[in-house]
């Protein structure tokens, strides 16, 4: 009888288990679903990879201040250096005065905050190397201009263009392209109408 009235204790126990497994399926259900309508009566159609990435986009990349349309590297290093001198302008600080309550002083600053990672990023640019002209491949079959960088495919991209100037380095490939016996930057006059190009990597990576 003892042994009975346990079985039939395990078995209640087991239904009032899969019914609050049950109930809690429902809810959750019911919750993706009133959150999936508010998001479509807000038009928001952003997966999460997206606002990482464009969240991390607006806190940075996005205060770079315009270049003038100028292709020297040179012209490009001045620019960023504005973007740097931009961020490094002092804090303005004014000073209010309450004659009720004495005098108090109040910092204003309209310069964005920015993480410190991308402080670190401006603030070594200049002379990381970030212009040097290894970043630069070119090639007139068909003309480009193509920005590399550390990471994003860079010793496949030098091959590629290698091979798209193949004919830079002969008759004599070691003479003409010294030891690696290639161009990744052509010899030939670029059009000044070709276009620039830069590959990069998946952020989430």
């Amino acid at each position: 009888k003892g042994r009975y009235l346990t079985n039939r204790i395990l078995v209640l126990l087991l239904f009032v288990m899969l019914a609050w497994n049950l109930y809690q399926e429902q809810q959750q259900l019911s919750t993706g679903s009133q959150f999936t309508i508010r998001r479509i009566d807000e038009k928001i159609f952003e997966d999460e990879a997206n606002t990482i990435i464009r969240k991390s986009y607006e806190e940075t990349y996005a205060h770079i201040l315009p270049c003038e349309d100028d292709i020297r590297p040179s012209s490009g290093k001045a620019c960023m250096q504005k973007t740097i001198d931009y961020f490094n302008t002092p804090t303005i600080t004014k000073d209010l005065h309450n004659t009720a309550n004495n005098s108090s002083t109040s910092t204003i600053s309209t310069i964005p905050t920015i993480p410190w990672w991308f402080q670190t990023l401006l603030r070594d640019i200049p002379t990381n190397g970030a212009y040097g002209f290894w970043h630069h491949f070119y090639t007139t079959q068909p003309p480009l201009n193509f920005c590399t960088i550390e990471k994003c495919g860079t010793t496949e991209w030098r091959k590629a263009f290698c091979k798209l100037n193949a004919d830079d380095c002969l008759p004599n490939p070691l003479q003409l392209c010294g030891k690696k016996k290639c161009a990744w930057r052509t010899k030939k006059k670029m059009p000044d109408d070709a276009p620039f190009a830069v590959f990069l990597r998946d952020p989430l990576e």
